[in-house]
Formats: C-alpha cells, structure tokens, sequence
C-alpha cells in the first residue's frame, strides 16, 4: 500500500505533464507490441525529464561559458535563512556534461565548524568528510555562515532521499553538531533536480 508521502510524489511527478499527455491515447491493446509499449514508457519518461528541467532556474555566466540550475525554492547566492539548508544544483560548462552537486549552507548566530555531513534515509547513513579547511566560513552582521558541497556521481542518493519517508541531514564538529529534517518540499526538489540532471546528461549524450 503506497504511503502518503509516496502518493504526494507521484501526484507531483504526473503534474508535470500537461493534460493531453497524462491523458494521451495509445494504439489499442492488441497492436502494443513490447517495442510499442517501451516506446510509450520511455517518451513519457522524457517528457517528464524535460518538463522538471524547464521549472528549473538557470544562472547563467556568459563569461565562463557555464550554466547552473535549481529549484525556484533553493538559495542563489549565500544563504537564504537562518538554520540549515540542504539542496541539490547542476553545474554545467560549454561543451562539457552536466555535474550534479549537493549543497548544505548553515546560517546561525553560534558556529558549528563542521567537518561531516550525515544524510540519514530512513534510518541507512551516508557520510561525507570534507574536513575543516574545505568548509567554507564567514562572519557578518551577527551571523556566521558555513558552507559546503559535494559533486554526486549519480542521481542515486538525491532519488533516494525524495521517495524516503525520513531524511535527516547533520552537520557535525569536534564538540558541536546539528540536525535538520527536510521537509516533503525539499524532497521533491531532490527529485525534479535529479530528472533534470538526467534530462541534460541525455541531451548531452545524442549530441556528442
């Protein structure tokens, strides 16, 4: 019996699509070969794939020749608000494939001076260790800032924690370590960014 979060997802994913294709005619049962019905599954998933790709926002530097990308809900630039945020972005350079990064920035009055980030998904722990020094950290109008991001080989972990029923991030230091929940928004974030990043490795693929 799927769960509620798992009912809001896929109400979510479906959405996407405009109402001529989620309600699209097919050919009848008896001409739905195998290679009819792949062909089915596999143009819905793109559509899908583009339409999370096209919500996304793009910051775009002429300069660099590099394009990012992420959700309408995610920080730009510093940190958005107090607290924790976790999010995923997609990098991608002129010529070059997409690359996949997970975000964390922390905003608060006291330091945390973290050096592992612990993404717990229904209770199995992914670890990263990026040390001290690779953290970046500022002070500021009362606040301190600190931040850091991992580049993903795969969309593994951010499918993983959209369709969880739990996700728990912590930033952890020698005598400090905090704790955020991310909300059913975050996810589906994690999983359009994750469709989108797919959506642009296969772009990239047919064209080189």
């Amino acid at each position: 019996m799927l769960s509620g979060l798992a009912i809001m997802l896929i109400l979510a994913l479906t959405s996407c699509l405009s109402p001529s294709e989620s309600n699209s005619q097919v050919e009848p049962s008896t001409t739905r070969t195998p290679e009819v019905v792949e062909k089915i599954y596999s143009d819905t998933l793109l559509r899908k794939m583009k339409a999370h790709f096209e919500s996304l926002v793009e910051t775009r530097d002429d300069v660099e020749g590099t394009s990012s990308y992420r959700s309408s809900s995610s920080p730009r630039d510093g940190i958005a608000e107090r607290g924790v945020n976790v999010f995923a972005t997609i990098y991608q350079q002129d010529g070059s494939g997409p690359r996949l990064r997970l975000q964390v920035q922390y905003m608060a009055s006291d330091w945390i001076f973290f050096e592992e980030v612990v993404v717990n998904v229904d209770g199995e722990n992914t670890r990263f260790n990026p040390g001290y020094s690779a953290v970046n950290r500022r002070t500021g109008s009362g606040v301190v800032y600190e931040w850091w991001s991992a580049q993903l080989d795969d969309t593994e972990l951010l499918n993983s924690i959209g369709y969880s029923e739990r996700t728990i991030v912590r930033l952890a230091g020698d005598t400090s370590k905090t704790d955020t929940e991310l909300s059913v928004a975050d996810q589906l974030d994690m999983v359009r960014v994750a469709s989108a990043y797919e959506w642009l490795l296969y772009e990239y693929n047919n064209e080189n």
